[in-house]
């Protein structure tokens, strides 16, 4: 533990370079980080499966077939 002086003069620091911060730039910079974070979460998030993979294939007609794949 610290001795109580030393604590006394941390929160009188943090006070002062508190005073001198810029609020705006507070802001931007919290909000920057939560984007941040927010991306990085979402990058690393398993895939989600929402239907089954099945295609369904169409049947096609027989001239349909020969057209598209040509002469056998």
């Amino acid at each position: 533990m610290m001795p109580k002086s030393a604590v006394r003069r941390l929160l009188i620091r943090l006070d002062r370079i508190a005073g001198e911060m810029n609020e705006c730039l507070l802001v931007l910079a919290i909000s920057l980080g939560c984007f941040y974070l927010s991306v990085a979460a979402i990058l690393n998030m398993p895939q989600l499966q929402v239907g089954p993979e099945e295609t369904i294939v169409a049947p096609v007609a027989e001239g349909a077939s020969a057209y598209l794949l040509g002469p056998e």
